[in-house]
C-alpha cells in the first residue's frame, strides 16, 4: 500500500461529499468498527459548531467507514482539522471481521 493509508471516518467524515470538499479523494470504503471508544460531540472550534471526537470507553463502539486513501489526501484532512484534531493509530474491524490499522482523529489533550 505504499503512497496510501487507511483513514477511519465518522461524525461529518462519513460523508462522501464531505471528505470531496475537503479534498480527501479515496480509492474504497467501507463499514468498520472502533471497539473500545465512544463517540461525543464536545469539540468546538470558532465556528460555534460541535465536532465529533471519539473518546477511549471499555463496552462502547464507534461506527464509521474505512477509507483508503492516498497520502496526500489524509494530509488535507490534516489541514482542514486545522489543530482542533490530530492524527492517531487505531484498530478497526471490517465487515469481513479482520482487524486493520487506520488513521483517525481526535481532540488534542489541551481542549
Amino acid at each position: 500500500m505504499e503512497g496510501k493509508e487507511l483513514y477511519f471516518g465518522f461524525g461529518s467524515n462519513l460523508s462522501k461529499r464531505k471528505m470531496e470538499e475537503r479534498g480527501a479523494k479515496f480509492l474504497s470504503r467501507e463499514g468498520a468498527v472502533l471497539r473500545g471508544f465512544r463517540l461525543e460531540f464536545s469539540t468546538w472550534k470558532d465556528d460555534g459548531f460541535g465536532y465529533g471526537n471519539i473518546v477511549p470507553e471499555e463496552d462502547s463502539t464507534v461506527y464509521g467507514a474505512l477509507y483508503l486513501c492516498a497520502k496526500e489526501s489524509v494530509a488535507n484532512l490534516d489541514a482542514y482539522e486545522d489543530k482542533v484534531l490530530s492524527r492517531v493509530t487505531v484498530q478497526v474491524e471490517k465487515e469481513n471481521g479482520d482487524v486493520v490499522e487506520a488513521t483517525a482523529f481526535r481532540a488534542n489533550a489541551e481542549l
